[in-house]
This record gives structure tokens, sequence and C-alpha cells, in this order.
């Protein structure tokens, strides 16, 4: 019985390999991280907006996804976002929407908009 007590203190204080992610949960953090990627290489690579990093952390930062998309826990449509989302954002999307995080909401094409459901969100 204490050793049991132990391990699950553990598991909560570490919060490591003790509970696995669903298959839908690793999926919707990859997806996030693609996300992430492509806005810092829609901000960085094609606008010259900042390196690619520090867009990277913007991006987390501002969606409130954590450092590894952690927090996400579902993406609405998933084809949705890799087929129209992802391309728009690293190749369309306009170079000074980047400059303003209020005005690259409201640019945001349907395919982009609500994507990441964060724990919480329901």
């Amino acid at each position: 019985m204490t050793r049991s007590l132990i391990t699950v203190t553990t598991c909560l204080v570490l919060a490591s390999g003790c509970f696995e992610r669903s298959a839908g949960e690793r999926e919707a953090a990859r997806l996030c991280q693609a996300y992430a990627r492509s806005f810092a290489e829609g901000a960085a690579l094609r606008c010259q907006r900042g390196d690619f990093e520090s867009n990277l952390r913007a991006f987390r930062a501002a969606a409130g996804v954590g450092q590894s998309c952690e927090r996400v826990h579902r993406v609405r449509d998933p084809h949705e976002l890799e087929e129209y989302c992802l391309p728009w954002v690293s190749g369309q999307a306009d170079c000074p929407l980047f400059d303003d995080p209020r005005a690259y909401i409201q640019e945001l094409p349907d395919a982009c908009r609500g994507q990441l459901l964060l724990q919480g969100d329901g």
C-alpha cells in the first residue's frame, strides 16, 4: 500500500510518463505543433518578421497551448486544418497580419478559426 501511494504521489508531482495521452490527444498535439511551425514559417521565413524560434514561442504563448502543445486535447476539424489552414498561414497570409495579433485573428479564414481546443474548453 505504501509503495503504491509513493508511486502515485511521484506521478502526480513529476507528471512524466505515468499518464499516457490518448491517440486523439497525441494527434491534436501533432497538429498544434504543425500549426505553430506554419505560423513561424509564414512570419519569419516568408515575411521576415523576426526569427523562426521567437515566432514559434510567440504562437504558443498567444494560443495558450503550452510548450509542446500539451494543453490541446482536440482539433475541431483536422482535415480542414491540414488542407486549408496550414497552407494559408505559412504561404498566403498577408505579412502585416503577423505584426498585429488582433488583425491576424480577425483575418483568419474559417478553416483556421477555433481549431485548437484546449483542456477545459469543453
